[in-house]
């Protein structure tokens, strides 16, 4: 059944490519997915950059978690995703799906406004062996990353509280329910909270992924080096 599944999607691609190709024209409809910062950041430029620059190609954009787009991706329900891993847990993807390192996204540690380390430029992970965290779900790629990293460093973390959106995890560092590791993508406003670099530093990595068998197609193209350009010049 999965290699029937596979067949049929093979030929629809294979199709949609010859026919953009003859077309000559940056045509069609593009299911396009990022995670929750990405969606935010990047994807609305990507689009509306696109929308004046290809009028018949349209797009529809959708928040997913990286491990559910890969899914969707793979089975022909995506056909652009953005997805992360980090610099210490690298992202693996199966067969038939194509990558773009699109930006580095460089991590902090984010602390009350009033905290003892406020003041500081830098600090060692090391450091914070008792403090609180606030970090996303469990379950969460993010939320792994970083309890496997703090136990790498010798830290076990006392994760205290939980948040999927940076906003409402600034906002409880902010009132002094703990600290955060913080991306720069999509951050938003730091009010009542000070932000330090971390040693050693961390990043995380975003990538564009698609179906290797829709890589002819002019629209897949034009949308990958549009998500490129914007997170470019957003890093």
């Amino acid at each position: 059944m999965a290699s029937r599944a596979h067949a049929i999607l093979s030929e629809v691609e294979n199709a949609e490519s010859e026919l953009d190709r003859q077309r000559a024209q940056v045509i069609g409809d593009l299911q396009i997915a990022g995670f929750a910062t990405a969606a935010r950041a990047i994807l609305p430029l990507t689009v509306g950059r696109l929308r004046k620059e290809h009028q018949q190609l349209r797009l529809r954009v959708s928040e997913r978690q990286p491990d559910e787009a890969i899914r969707l991706v793979v089975a022909g329900h995506l056909d652009i995703a953005l997805v992360n891993d980090w610099m210490n847990a690298p992202l693996v993807l199966p067969d038939g799906v194509e990558r773009l390192l699109i930006m580095n996204d460089a991590v902090d540690l984010a602390v009350p406004a009033d905290h003892p380390l406020a003041e500081r430029a830098s600090v060692e992970l090391t450091e914070l062996c008792s403090e609180p965290w606030i970090t996303w779900p469990h379950g969460a790629i993010c939320h792994e990353w970083l309890t496997q990293t703090l136990r790498h460093h010798g830290l076990t973390p006392e994760v205290t509280h939980t948040a999927e959106e940076h906003q409402t995890q600034l906002a409880m560092v902010a009132a002094g329910l703990g600290i955060a590791v913080m991306p720069r993508l999509g951050r938003g406003p730091t009010d009542g909270v000070a932000i330090i670099s971390l040693k050693p530093t961390f990043s995380r990595q975003v990538y564009a992924i698609w179906r290797t068998l829709a890589s002819e197609r002019p629209a897949i193209a034009v949308t990958v080096s549009a998500a490129h350009d914007v997170a470019r010049a957003l890093s």
